[in-house]
């Protein structure tokens, strides 16, 4: 199994989020979602991530081919955002966790994603953290059903060799699309095989 260990030449930046008084939530730190998130709605957080990368571009070589962001619930959600709003930047993205994705919805607004990213999605069997789905999955199910259709996905997959069968890869999408749908065990947290998978993931484009 390979390392998850930082490897030379790899870059690992950990922005810090900022609270704000959230309408009907109250004051909590957390990420603004884009144009569609409300009431996490703001483009402050995706401007500043744009400027955070023109930074690092200016202090470090950076391989414009090979940029990547993943993060857990509310993290995921923005790792989700990023990857829809600035996939111009992102060479793919990997939520784990994240919210029902309301940010994405067309009853929000017109959704415009620049969408040169690939994603995975992990989302766990029994995760409630969020409060009540329609069934088990439900709000990754819809994650995925938005960037299937983004990237013009078919009706095939192929499951891919890692957790107990529950990954899969979409076929004939224009970016690499996957999901899994992990352990029924599992609540808010992340498989065990997550960063291992990620990394493996990130290191191959």
């Amino acid at each position: 199994m390979e390392s998850t260990s930082p490897q030379a030449g790899e870059i690992y930046v950990y922005p810090d989020l900022q609270w704000h008084e959230f309408k009907g939530w109250g004051k909590l730190g957390g990420w603004l979602l884009g144009p569609h998130a409300s009431p996490a709605d703001g483009m402050a957080d995706i401007e500043f991530t744009r400027e955070l990368f023109d930074l690092l571009g200016k202090q470090y070589c950076l391989d414009l081919d090979r940029v990547f962001a993943t993060g857990h619930s509310w993290g995921g959600d923005m790792a989700a955002v990023v990857g829809c709003f600035l996939g111009d930047l992102f060479t793919a993205v990997a939520p784990a966790a994240a919210n029902r994705p309301y940010w994405f919805e067309p009853k929000q607004g017109d959704v415009e994603c620049t969408s040169n990213a690939s994603v995975w999605t992990f989302f766990g069997q029994n995760d409630t953290h969020f409060g009540r789905q329609e069934h088990p999955g439900q709000f990754g199910d819809e994650q995925v059903a938005f960037w299937k259709t983004l990237h013009q996905c078919d009706d095939s997959e192929t499951k891919l060799e890692i957790g107990a069968g529950e990954c899969v890869q979409y076929q004939g999408c224009s970016h690499d699309t996957r999901y899994c749908f992990y352990s029924p065990t599992a609540k808010h947290q992340v498989p065990s095989y997550f960063s291992t998978a990620v990394l493996q993931w990130f290191r191959q484009f």
